[in-house]
């Protein structure tokens, strides 16, 4: 199961979390795929540099 990086609120701690929840629907398409996981990223994270590192991450495991 891929798992993406996303900060925990109470403790402002950094955990990973299953792919799953960040993409609940079945997407047609890799862009849709990517689109969904950006967006998620962005609302879940916090700082620039994470999204960034969450978005580089997964980029690398599909690759």
């Amino acid at each position: 199961m891929d798992h993406v990086r996303a900060r925990d609120d109470p403790d402002d701690v950094v955990k990973k979390v299953p792919y799953y929840k960040a993409n609940r629907i079945v997407l047609e398409t890799e862009e849709e795929k990517r689109l969904s996981m950006m967006e998620w990223a962005i609302m879940e994270c916090r700082t620039v540099q994470l999204v960034s590192e969450v978005i580089a991450s997964k980029c690398k495991m599909e690759a």
